[in-house]
């Protein structure tokens, strides 16, 4: 008997023991947690990687240049635009006419190169001339357009100094008013006419980066009409 109420007594302090454990552990969660947290290995799951900002792209690299398009691969370098003011000898097969001064525009585009120094361009110039003038005895006043397609050798002389010449090849179109208008303008009066040209010039370099130039042009066009230009032009090389 004595035995049987040692071993209930041993058996009670156990399970009394147990129990206090379990009740430790209820009361005390961040002590769970804390055994949970050593035994994770360090760096995982609590978000110090990111906040150092490891695993992140560098902020400091900016973003890659845009490539190029292949259009302004082809254009760049070989594409200008020009345009032009003159005092202008203007006359025409019949009649007699008079012009005082004009503005052209020119696009030229190179088409290769013939030496290190040397290019060639391909180039469209359009050159309205104001003109005034009779005809038969018929008073007008209006505007020569003259639409030209040609070529162009340019020419380095130095390194801010390029010298050109030119050939062109177009059609003038007549657009006449008559001066009192009360009379009509004759048809044949305004008819236009095939004109070739040929011209010259010089650009000098405007700064080291811009892509400017100007100089001196002269232009002589023989035809159905008369047209001698004698001026400058601005050019701005893409």
């Amino acid at each position: 008997m004595r035995l049987l109420l040692i071993c209930l007594a041993v058996c009670t302090a156990s399970l009394a023991s147990a129990k206090g454990l379990d009740d430790l552990s209820n009361n005390n969660p961040e002590a769970a947690e804390g055994e949970g947290d050593a035994a994770a290995p360090a760096g995982e799951g609590n978000g110090e990687g990111e906040e150092k900002g490891e695993g992140k792209p560098d902020a400091g690299k900016g973003e890659a240049a845009k490539p190029q398009s292949a259009l302004s691969k082809t254009l760049s370098q070989n594409l200008s635009i020009a345009t032009g003011f003159a005092r202008v000898i203007a006359s025409k097969s019949t009649g007699d006419w008079e012009s005082n001064g004009m503005t052209d525009l020119t696009v030229a585009y190179k088409l290769s190169s013939l030496s290190k120094i040397m290019n060639l361009h391909g180039t469209y110039r359009y050159a309205p001339v104001a003109v005034s003038g009779t005809e038969d005895e018929h008073s007008y006043r209006g505007v020569w357009e003259a639409h030209m397609f040609g070529a162009r050798v340019a020419y380095q002389v130095s390194q801010t100094l390029t010298a050109l010449g030119s050939a062109e090849l177009g059609y003038v179109a007549s657009h006449l008013t008559a001066i009192d208008g009360l009379d009509p303008v004759v048809k044949k009066h305004e008819a236009g006419g095939a004109i070739f040209a040929v011209g010259g010039g010089a650009d000098w370099t405007i700064g080291e980066k811009a892509g400017f130039a100007g100089g001196p042009r002269l232009f002589a066009g023989f035809g159905s009409f008369t047209i001698i230009q004698i001026g400058g032009a601005l050019s701005f090389l893409f």
